[in-house]
């Protein structure tokens, strides 16, 4: 019987330990945001372009441009920003414009022979 309850309460705190590291794999994976965004994740495997950034304020609201690299293809990247942006109060306008309240932000993409740049454009609507 004893050992009965030392295998049960190891294969529940193999259980906890496995659960509760996996979910802070999803946290870790999902902590980074591009730079001048407080609610714009950068997708994993994406590397910012910070030199390339701008930011500033303006009376009719913000105007950021931000650039990221990454060597995945446009599908997947639309893929990612489409299914988390809503979950940040972005509204799908097309595949590639988001409108929340009185902002804009479009995703634009330039293709090189190994990798894609991203540029996140954020205006005021």
């Amino acid at each position: 019987m004893r050992k009965y309850f030392f295998r049960l309460k190891t294969i529940f705190l193999l259980v906890f330990v496995l659960t509760n590291v996996s979910s802070a794999g999803l946290v870790w994976s999902t902590e980074k945001f591009v730079t001048g965004f407080s609610d714009l994740p950068l997708m994993p495997g994406m590397q910012e372009l910070p030199d390339a950034n701008i930011s500033f304020d303006t009376a009719s609201g913000r105007i950021v441009e931000a650039f990221a690299k990454t060597e995945q293809n446009i599908e997947k990247i639309l893929f990612f920003y489409n299914n988390v942006l809503p979950q940040f109060g972005w509204r799908v306008e097309n595949d590639t414009t988001f409108v929340r309240d009185s902002e804009k932000l479009t995703l634009d993409f330039r293709k090189d022979k190994v990798s894609v740049i991203v540029q996140f454009s954020l205006e005021p609507q």
